[in-house]
């Protein structure tokens, strides 16, 4: 199975909840994926199941089905209240809000080369991976998808993922650094990248002459930038960032 990475921003709240109900950050995911689709528009168009259970959820908010839920987000609440019956329960009066802010969240999806861009910001493939540390302003001495000091729950996997997240206090030194110096930092270990072409994952399979290829450092230069984004964008909401890998 390939091993990919993501990273996205998560309201502190949110981040709480997921502590001890998973599924509702897969929900927030799922939020997060779907808020470019056009909403249900009728709660009348919906399976019986999902329209009772989302007049439950929206008691308060009833408008907000038809106006605000694509039909994939109504089925990824009725999945996991089906599937976690027990975490729903626990989630339920904060379902609306995780949906909420899931749609107003920024994720980057760096697939198989998470790696890459982790060796770009830090310049190793084998940090510390849980202190994070600023080398005199020239480095940053932790792999940003790799920074494992807070799991986001120890004895659970989401989807056969493993989670962990940077708290808004570590974003704001992350994004602080980034801002200015992250686009130095990368070109600086540019130069050194086919040195460590063989022990990045999955870009190993590649002959090492891809980094002669003008498109494929457009590519990973593409993604460091969103990453730099992503962490500037959640330090001004003073928000956590989660990462996952799996």
């Amino acid at each position: 199975m390939s091993v990919t990475g993501d990273a996205i921003d998560i309201p502190t709240h949110v981040l709480n909840i997921a502590q001890t109900c998973p599924g509702a950050v897969g929900l927030y995911y799922a939020s997060i994926a779907v808020k470019t689709q056009s909403p249900v528009g009728s709660i009348r168009k919906l399976p019986h199941a999902i329209s009772i259970l989302l007049r439950e959820v929206y008691s308060e908010t009833p408008h907000e089905i038809g106006k605000t839920l694509s039909l994939e987000i109504c089925q990824s609440i009725f999945h996991f209240q089906q599937s976690r019956p027990d975490e729903f329960a626990l989630a339920r009066p904060n379902i609306p809000d995780i949906v909420r802010m899931g749609k107003s969240a920024s994720c980057v999806n760096f697939g198989r080369y998470w790696q890459l861009v982790d060796f770009l910001f830090c310049g190793t493939v084998n940090p510390n991976s849980d202190v994070l540390t600023i080398d005199n302003s020239s480095s940053l001495g932790v792999n940003l998808l790799s920074y494992r000091k807070h799991p986001l729950n120890p004895s659970i996997h989401i989807q056969q993922s493993h989670s962990w997240y940077l708290e808004p206090q570590e974003v704001q030194t992350v994004a602080s650094f980034l801002r200015d110096c992250g686009n130095e930092i990368v070109e600086e270990h540019f130069n050194r990248i086919q040195q460590v072409h063989s022990s990045l994952y999955w870009i190993e399979r590649h002959p090492v002459s891809i980094w002669d290829d003008d498109a494929w450092r457009s590519l990973a230069r593409e993604m460091c930038n969103e990453l730099i984004n992503l962490y500037v964008r959640a330090a001004e909401r003073d928000r956590a960032v989660l990462i996952r890998i799996g």
